[in-house]
């Protein structure tokens, strides 16, 4: 979704509760036979329960970047901010080494409604095709 030049990355389903009730039956092994007693009514109910959150991330103030021609030696900056739209996670990011690319910071944690600022570098070290 973009928003006014930026990019934001969620899920369209905001929070979803996800509910699952398990009925466990004991099993008897004995001499590396593993059976249960079709029978036997002991038994034990586990209700489990689980809310998934989506990751709500703002890129700004775009999620494309050109760096122009760049000489051999020589380094372009671009300054970047993720911003945690989320209220209750933290997100967790980290930016792979890439030839001739560079991350500042490579990564880092951003607190719930938090950002960080992050500089991208262009530094080619040879000439490409």
């Amino acid at each position: 979704m973009v928003n006014n030049g930026s990019m934001h990355y969620s899920s369209k389903a905001y929070k979803r509760i996800l509910k699952i009730f398990l009925l466990i039956k004991p099993v008897y092994i004995s001499s590396h036979v593993i059976s249960y007693n079709v029978s036997d009514d002991r038994c034990i109910e586990v209700a489990m329960k689980g809310t998934a959150l989506p990751v709500l991330l703002d890129i700004s103030p775009s999620s494309k970047y050109d760096f122009g021609e760049v000489p051999v030696g020589e380094h372009a900056d671009i300054l970047c901010t993720l911003k945690n739209s989320s209220d209750v996670l933290p997100v967790t990011y980290q930016f792979r080494r890439i030839a001739h690319f560079i991350a500042h910071p490579p990564n880092g944690k951003i607190p719930p409604m938090g950002s960080q600022d992050i500089i991208f570098s262009f530094a080619p070290n040879q000439v490409g095709t």
